[in-house]
């Protein structure tokens, strides 16, 4: 390309790491930075992601500073970035850190929420959750997501279900991804009202039927693990890699019964 811009450095950064060239997406910042270009938001999302995948906190470390020195750690895309990054590497502390200097954005509160059920704070994740609903800031699908990741955490099964309520009460009630995550943490708690759940679901995908064959592994009914495939092959849609595994697994299962 003759004539690189900050535009088509940020893209390629961008398209690296979203094809797990981590490696790549990184040389191709360091390479930018030589031409003394500043990054924008979306070379900076790309290449802390890139040091998340790779684990080099200590150029992420750097990146954090050249982010404090131009003023845009303010900034909800970059400051959730540099959260999940060290959320990622296990730094809960540095997260916290970043998130108590950012604005009161639902996407820095997401991150924190996230970054601490990453880190298996289940407790701090449900306690962040309950204090942005308590300050007013509207809660997104994101939240609920990584609320009921707190949950599964804690094993807690009230708290999913109080989750569940603000769920229906909220314009997110039919986000597939959203039900997903519900009915994997009744499914995990041992509660069958998972298949209520998603009974009541309009847009199901194949991760939602995926979701569904991995609570029913959990038991022993054969002939139920059956019906539920041969109704997803009546829907029309075709399963991935992750449907075969485990109706793989419970192919073993019933080997080692007979």
């Amino acid at each position: 390309m003759p004539m690189k811009n900050l535009v088509s450095w940020a893209l390629v950064i961008s398209v690296s790491v979203q094809t797990s060239e981590f490696e790549m997406g990184l040389g191709v910042y360091l390479e930018m930075r030589r031409t003394g270009l500043v990054p924008n938001e979306f070379a900076l999302g790309g290449v802390t992601k890139g040091c998340a995948a790779l684990g080099d906190e200590e150029l992420g470390e750097c990146i954090h500073c050249f982010v404090l020195k131009v003023g845009m750690e303010t900034n909800p895309f970059v400051g959730s970035s540099i959260l999940n990054m060290y959320a990622t590497l296990g730094d809960i502390e540095d997260a916290e850190r970043v998130f108590e200097c950012m604005d009161n954005h639902v996407g820095c509160w997401n991150a924190m929420i996230g970054g601490y059920a990453q880190c298996d704070h289940g407790f701090e994740s449900l306690m962040a959750m309950s204090l942005m609903q308590y300050k007013g800031i509207p809660m997104d699908a994101f939240t609920y997501i990584n609320a009921l990741k707190g949950c599964l955490i804690v094993g807690y099964l009230n708290l999913g279900r109080q989750i569940h309520g603000l769920i229906i009460q909220s314009e997110v009630a039919f986000y597939t991804a959203v039900m997903d995550s519900l009915m994997d943490m009744y499914f995990k708690n041992g509660e069958v009202y998972a298949l209520k759940v998603f009974d009541g679901l309009q847009g199901k995908d194949i991760i939602s039927w995926n979701t569904v064959f991995s609570g029913l592994s959990q038991g022993d009914d054969a002939r139920e693990r059956g019906r539920f495939f041969h109704k997803l092959m009546l829907t029309g849609l075709k399963p991935n890699c992750v449907t075969f595994s485990i109706l793989f697994r419970f192919c073993e299962e019933a080997l080692d019964l007979v």
